[in-house]
């Protein structure tokens, strides 16, 4: 993996008064150093980081590192490099993501993205130029993810743990590395990375896996960031720059320590104040650069979020309470009902009536207690959260809130018809006149004519000779004669000469050779007829093609019933299209087939919110959880990318009270609904409470004993 730096750049004088961005990105941190050209060397104006949670917090926290690196500087910067861990990389190149990822930054924070640079590949070229290693390896230790890249001749061998930055993770890479042809590992290790002190210490006791004798060395994220800085200075510049002896940019054991070494980020320090880190000066090797990624340019505002302050609405009335009366089962089982029914001395008939209703009761009220399955809707105020989202749509992917990202589904559609409108151009054609004349030839050479040869008539019509022709000199004073055919040039009636006409030879003296006709020429004519132009293929091909898209879009929205698909997600190809006549073809209509494909990258609506929700409870709002059905989408723009969507917007996330479903499916299993109420609304947040049955048994009110058959839903008030 080599250094990539966009050649546009390319020896081209910086000026000293322009700053420049080295912007480094490890899994969560980002490195922001600012340096401007001094003379034959480069000076460091300023640095800070941030570290990140999510792709929305990593331009947040972009914006926040560079206006600290940046608070001593004068002038804007504008121009940036990216120093890129192989976090960000696939298959030695960055993941689509990350492409997506650092355009959406260079246009939030308008920079003018210039090149990346692997972490990687700028430490051990820049140690290449300095003359110090041949041969190494780099231990990126991060948090969560550990990369390790052996450098052994100009070849880079990289791999990765995605995962703790343990001494176990690294032993086993570092085993696995050991395999290599080269068996033997280089006795120069360079640690970076938020762990390095740590895994440094720990790797000094692992003895195994090194040779005796293998050296130790740190990296700071400042300095990291100055490796970035340098291979960029190299490529403005359009050579290396001129640096001092005095600033090493590794920090060995001796320059590092618990506090930090001498290149670290003070929070508040001037950063001039402090000795500015120096790198090499040699160029850079044409082998060791890659073919350039360039990033579009952008100039977009950034947005800015607005904290809204939060009014709950008013609580609901409280129920009324009403007479308390019997129910059901108290007046079934009351005696005095079984002595109504048996007046009159039909006792012994209704005992068994009665039994039965009793029966059919029990068994009902057993089943609403079995069978029955309630859910319990619970209205809770609410506490509204908004903030922007920057959300890519990619086929077969998972929901990822690290990386913003949900699963999408590509769908084809493809759609044919023939279309069929009127000739509008109108041109003049005809036939051209055609007839004998006689060449007579003065000279006293003979003289031959090729097919095609013109003459002139005295009415400026031009004829070609429609064959060679052959004439003998003159005799004595008689020119040498031959006959040959002629047509006119051009059609219409001026080529019907009269006989007798007379005609030069365009390229002789009319003394020399000249024609006459013998008989008058005939056939010559014109007439205006009907033909295609440009524009009638033109408008055709468009009016059908507008009317295909329109039925490919239907087809595909009627084949992802309930997933969105947007128009700005759908991409139309024209398979064929194929007309009937050429444009200047004589004819009075013009008939088009055309075959399109429509494709489109359509997802859904739940998933989306699912993923909003999910960034909305990481926001830090402890006491109050976030839920998809309470997710509303405020604003959205789409736009689609060669395999992706990318989703822009704003929402708004109803925050309710949290609460222990499972301790209230304890609490009010086999309650009343009243009693259930009761309970649930000790929690001041929730307003009200629904419930509902399957199946429905309407004559009996208390929720199932079996707490796995309710179900709790909670809707926030908005």
């Amino acid at each position: 993996m080599g250094v990539n730096i966009l050649g546009k750049l390319l020896k081209r004088e910086a000026d000293e008064e322009t700053n420049y961005l080295a912007l480094t990105i490890t899994p969560n941190k980002i490195l922001a150093s600012i340096w401007k050209q001094n003379g034959e060397q480069i000076s460091f104006e300023g640095y800070s980081e941030k570290e990140f949670n999510s792709v929305d917090s990593l331009i947040h926290e972009a914006a926040v590192a560079i206006d600290s690196a940046a608070k001593n500087i004068k002038s804007d910067v504008s121009q940036v490099v990216f120093g890129l861990s192989n976090y960000w990389f696939e298959d030695d190149k960055p993941a689509k993501e990350t492409e997506d990822i650092l355009k959406n930054l260079a246009q939030k924070l308008e920079l003018d993205a210039q090149a990346f640079v692997p972490l990687s590949a700028s430490i051990t070229h820049f140690e290449k130029i300095k003359g110090n290693l041949d041969e190494v390896i780099l231990i990126g230790a991060f948090k969560n993810y550990t990369e390790i890249s052996l450098v052994i001749n100009g070849n880079t061998t990289t791999k990765e743990h995605k995962g703790d930055s343990n001494l176990s993770n690294i032993k086993s890479i570092i085993s696995d590395i050991g395999q290599s042809p080269e068996k033997v590992l280089p006795k120069t290790v360079i640690i970076f990375g938020d762990n390095a002190h740590h895994i440094k210490k720990e790797l000094e006791k692992y003895e195994n896996a090194f040779t005796k004798g293998t050296r130790f060395e740190i990296i700071t994220n400042q300095q990291l960031a100055q490796c970035i800085a340098y291979s960029q200075a190299a490529d403005v510049i359009g050579h290396e720059p001129t640096i001092s002896n005095s600033a090493p940019v590794l920090a060995s054991e001796e320059l590092v320590s618990d506090k930090g070494s001498e290149f670290e980020f003070i929070e508040g320090g001037d950063i001039l104040k402090t000795n500015e880190a120096n790198l090499p000066s040699e160029t850079i090797s044409e082998s060791n650069v890659s073919e350039p990624v360039s990033l579009d340019e952008y100039a977009v505002e950034v947005d800015h979020k607005q904290q809204q302050h939060y009014q709950p609405p008013p609580k609901r009335l409280e129920e009324s309470q009403s007479p308390k009366k019997k129910s059901i089962m108290e007046t079934l089982t009351t005696l005095n009902w079984t002595n109504a029914l048996t007046k009159g001395g039909k006792k012994k008939l209704l005992i068994p009536v009665v039994v039965l209703v009793l029966s059919l009761l029990a068994v009902g009220y057993l089943a609403s207690y079995t069978l029955t399955s309630a859910q319990v809707l619970i209205k809770a105020s609410s506490k509204p959260f908004e903030d922007t989202f920057d959300v890519t749509v990619a086929s077969g992917a998972a929901l990822d809130t690290a990386r913003s990202r949900i699963p999408g589904e590509e769908t084809t559609s493809i759609v044919a018809e023939s279309s069929q409108t009127n000739a509008t151009g109108t041109k003049k054609t005809g036939n051209s006149a055609k007839g004998e004349v006689k060449v007579l030839n003065w000279t006293t050479s003979s003289k031959s004519f090729d097919a095609n040869t013109i003459i002139i008539s005295k009415n400026g019509v031009k004829f070609e000779l429609t064959g060679s022709v052959q004439i003998a000199s003159r005799s004595a004073s008689t020119p040498g004669e031959s006959t040959v055919s002629v047509e006119a040039q051009d059609f219409g009636t001026n080529g019907n000469v009269s006989s007798g006409s007379e005609f030069t030879f365009q390229q002789h003296d009319e003394l020399l050779y000249s024609a006459k006709s013998e008989n008058a020429f005939s056939g010559g004519d014109e007439k205006e007829i009907t033909v295609i132009t440009k524009q009638d293929q033109d408008q055709l091909s468009k009016k059908l093609q507008d009317s295909l898209t329109q039925k490919a879009k239907d087809d595909l929205k009627q084949k992802v019933q309930g997933q969105n698909i947007k128009d700005e997600s759908i991409e139309i190809k024209v398979l064929e299209k194929q007309f009937d006549k050429n444009i200047d073809q004589e004819g009075s209509t013009l008939t088009l087939d055309m075959e399109i494909q429509a494709s489109a990258l359509s997802y859904r609506e739940e998933t989306l919110k699912e993923l909003l929700s999910k960034l909305a409870q990481e926001s830090g709002q402890a006491s109050f959880e976030s839920k998809p059905e309470n997710v509303d989408i405020l604003e959205l723009d789409v736009t689609r990318s060669k395999g992706t969507l990318n989703l822009e917007g704003k929402y708004r996330a109803n925050l309710t009270p949290k609460v222990s479903e499972d301790e209230i499916k304890t609490n009010i299993a086999g309650k009343s609904q009243k009693s259930a109420r009761e309970i649930i609304k000790q929690n001041p947040d929730i307003s009200g409470v629904e419930f509902s049955f399957s199946p429905n048994l309407a004559i009996f009110s208390s929720l199932p004993k079996n707490k796995e058959k309710i179900t709790i839903k909670v809707e926030a008030i908005k």
